[in-house]
């Protein structure tokens, strides 16, 4: 749309038309080189070649509108348009070329059953109930949800905290929302945080079903609470994937303590102190293996703020190994769901190029009929 701006039926002037092409094509060269340097796209060849396509139909048009508000009006709408259409161009190639997950899971584990057939678990993250977790700058908190019938409405808090004095920067909340469909399985619906020159695009990507949500009875076990336990061989320093975050075998306690555990002479107690990591934030536990004359006992610990709980139950001396129990509560015993966050720098260069080129088309449509009237 740029370069036939410049022509005219029957009668294009070879010198103006020449010299007009020269000048918009050099000075969109320059805004390209400019702008492909600030949004980081300089890289690609074909990103390159496209900015400039869409800077110089803005900068034609551009033109062609001054000349149209000196009098040939009758241009307005179509050069409006057709910048409104090139911004759209260009805010959509600079959010595609440059989008980026900022929901970066560094265990790159979603405790959800084939989960990474459908997306990839290191560009997103398990939120629980009241359980704040760290992503980038912000820190996410998965407040409540509310059904009503088809929709599921997640409330997931943003809050950007200052470093130095721990003074609350920025918060809100968004609402991303999603459908449980036979057919088509789970459908979202995103909520997104607007910046000047960026959005914060939030989708959930999994979520318990509601119908499927389990709750402890009475007359259970404690460990009945949990699904059965994954027994694993672990050596000092050895870590293991759990719902929650990376679990660290540190080394042995040969004096461990317990408020119910007594010792008499030739007893054997060890303690096995893991470390959980959720994401910055450490969680420590310490469960105890006994030996009590020909008898072996162990006592068991919880992080209940976890749903995990663990038994130490064998030493393997000769393979420098433990064996140790690692029970979880189901996924549906603990409010849980897993979103991604996608950042697009620039996005609001695509919104604009939609409002001014509607804007050019209500224009053509007024002169249009203002001309038939008139005929």
């Amino acid at each position: 749309s740029g370069f036939t701006q410049f022509m005219k039926y029957k009668r294009t002037e070879a010198k103006k038309f020449y010299s007009s092409l020269l000048a918009s094509v050099i000075f969109s060269a320059v805004l390209t080189a400019g702008f492909v340097y600030l949004t980081n796209v300089y890289h690609n060849l074909m990103f390159i070649l496209l900015t400039f396509s869409c800077l110089f139909a803005v900068m034609s048009n551009a033109k062609i509108l001054v000349t149209a508000f000196g009098g040939k009006k009758k241009l307005v709408g179509a050069a409006v348009a057709h910048i409104g259409f090139a911004l759209l161009l260009l805010g959509a190639l600079v959010a595609a070329a440059t989008n980026r997950p900022v929901s970066l899971n560094a265990s790159n584990f979603i405790p959800v059953k084939d989960f990474e057939k459908a997306e990839k678990p290191g560009e997103n993250i398990v939120l629980y109930r009241n359980e704040p977790k760290k992503m980038g700058r912000y820190t996410v908190t998965y407040v409540s949800d509310t059904t009503i019938a088809p929709n599921t409405i997640y409330k997931l808090n943003f809050k950007v905290y200052d470093e130095q004095s721990g003074a609350v920067k920025e918060d809100f909340d968004l609402n991303p929302h999603i459908q449980s469909n036979d057919k088509m399985g789970l459908i979202a619906s995103p909520d997104t945080k607007h910046y000047l020159t960026y959005d914060i695009y939030t989708h959930v990507t999994s979520a318990p079903l509601k119908e499927e949500e389990d709750h402890d009875h009475e007359g259970q076990s404690e460990e009945g609470n949990y699904k059965a336990p994954r027994i694993v061989q672990v050596a000092v320093g050895d870590t293991v994937h759990t719902s929650s975050g990376t679990l660290t075998v540190k080394a042995l306690n040969n004096k461990p303590s317990a408020k119910n555990l007594v010792l008499a002479e030739g007893d054997l107690a060890v303690g096995l102190p893991l470390e959980v990591d959720v994401n910055g934030k450490i969680y420590k536990t310490e469960p105890i293996f006994l030996v009590k004359g020909n008898n072996v006992f162990d006592f068991a610990r919880n992080i209940d703020e976890l749903g995990l709980r663990f038994r130490f139950t064998k030493i393997i001396p000769d393979q420098g190994k433990m064996e140790l129990q690692i029970y979880e509560k189901p996924q549906q015993a603990k409010d849980w769901v897993v979103f991604k966050a996608i950042e697009f720098p620039y996005i609001n260069l695509y919104w604009a190029g939609t409002i001014v080129m509607v804007i050019g088309f209500i224009i053509s449509i007024f002169r249009r009929q203002k001309e038939v009237k008139a005929v």
